[in-house]
């Protein structure tokens, strides 16, 4: 289970497609002392409710970089005190937009284990920082002495890309760049199918555009000697292979335990279909210990929701091998529904039919899939040639 922690709003960059854009020049944060109360609950309700699994603490903004070095401690301390202390598993990810990469801020990360997201769109020019300039040149040196100073390894970086209009047409050289320096990504899509402010119309992708660009990639992904891991890709991958295998796998169901939760930063959680908006509005955890809050009437109005978005994922050829998150947990624009008004997937169903396909038809890919399950040996590796990768 994910916690999207909205610690801060403040960001230095202004990028044309961020959802949280209105709010980038607030200072308020969390306070940590409510956040001690947090914890408790969370805590309480994992031991009582039987849970196994890692939870996983995402820190978001905003950039988090900006938050107070002493802030980020605090926070971790509190995360020993009330989950460590009592065996409970977690991992924290701190995400990014590597325009500040301190010597302090880089131990502290490695001092409290918290591992580093980098959001790096590589092409496309939307990050943008507040004299409206490309901030690309200053994150690529940091992403280079990031791998001078071994940081890449200790932190576990991983990155993110926002996939739009701009850059969707370098999407398998967005990948060769990362491939090249052994770095995972995740790949989002800024879809069409809800109506986008102004200042993001001219980014925004038709389902059919995003399908394109990830089956170049998967294409890209699949013909060299890559280790690297590319999401969604790999969960299209993992359906695809257990269709294949005539293997099932229980579906997501968001009753027992939730994908994430999206914590906004007055303490308002959300489940993430839902985020930021009443229907999704399940409590709040500066005043609800957490077990209050998913055993909420609210939350349970989620669910019924949820639910019947689920339904289109029982009448899919592919729904005992697919999670269903992508249907389950779509957001407002990433739904798209038929004459009949029902919800219809655009991007993972034909997703996982074009990986079963590739499949089948190239029995080598079964080598490369194989493969993929093992450490990438390259990361850490890094050279000039990423400069010229990026803007070449």
């Amino acid at each position: 289970m994910y916690f999207v922690m909205k610690l801060s709003k403040l960001c230095n960059l202004r990028c044309a497609y961020c959802y949280e854009y209105e709010e980038l020049g607030e200072k308020a944060r969390m306070p940590i002392e409510r956040l001690a109360f947090f914890f408790e609950g969370v805590a309480h309700y994992y031991q009582k409710s039987g849970w196994q699994l890692p939870l996983h603490f995402v820190l978001h903004g905003g950039e988090p970089a900006l938050l107070p070095l002493d802030y980020i401690r605090s926070f971790a301390a509190l995360q020993r005190q009330y989950l460590a202390s009592r065996s409970i598993p977690y991992l924290t990810s701190l995400q990014s937009n590597l325009t500040r990469t301190s010597d302090a801020f880089l131990e502290t990360l490695v001092e409290t284990g918290i591992t580093l997201g980098a959001s790096i769109d590589v092409f496309g020019a939307q990050r943008l920082n507040l004299a409206g300039r490309d901030s690309q040149e200053r994150v690529l040196d940091n992403l280079q002495r990031l791998f001078d100073r071994d940081i890449v390894r200790r932190l576990s970086v991983g990155a993110i890309t926002v996939l739009h209009r701009e850059n969707c047409a370098d999407a398998v050289n967005t990948f060769h760049f990362f491939n090249s320096l052994g770095l995972s990504y995740r790949i989002l899509p800024v879809f069409s199918l809800a109506d986008p402010p102004p200042r993001m119309k001219h980014l925004t992708l038709a389902p059919h555009e995003v399908v394109t660009a990830l089956q170049k990639v998967a294409r890209a992904h699949t013909r060299c000697a890559s280790t690297i891991q590319i999401h969604p890709l790999q969960e299209y991958m993992t359906a695809a292979v257990r269709y294949l295998a005539g293997q099932r796998s229980a579906p997501y169901d968001p009753e027992k335990m939730e994908w994430a939760l999206i914590v906004n930063t007055n303490g308002d959680a959300y489940n993430h279909s839902e985020a930021y908006t009443a229907d999704g509005l399940l409590g709040n955890i500066f005043r609800q210990p957490l077990g209050d809050i998913l055993g909420s009437d609210a939350r349970r109005r989620t669910l019924e929701i949820r639910a019947r978005r689920a339904r289109t994922c029982e009448a899919c050829l592919y729904d005992a091998c697919c999670s269903r998150v992508p249907i389950v947990e779509a957001l407002p624009s990433e739904r798209a529904y038929d004459a009949a008004n029902s919800l219809r997937c655009l991007v993972a169903r034909p997703m996982i039919e074009f990986l079963v396909d590739q499949i089948q038809r190239d029995k080598a890919a079964i080598t490369t899939i194989r493969r993929r399950s093992k450490p990438s040996e390259r990361r850490g590796k890094a050279t000039s040639k990423m400069i010229s990768l990026a803007v070449g």
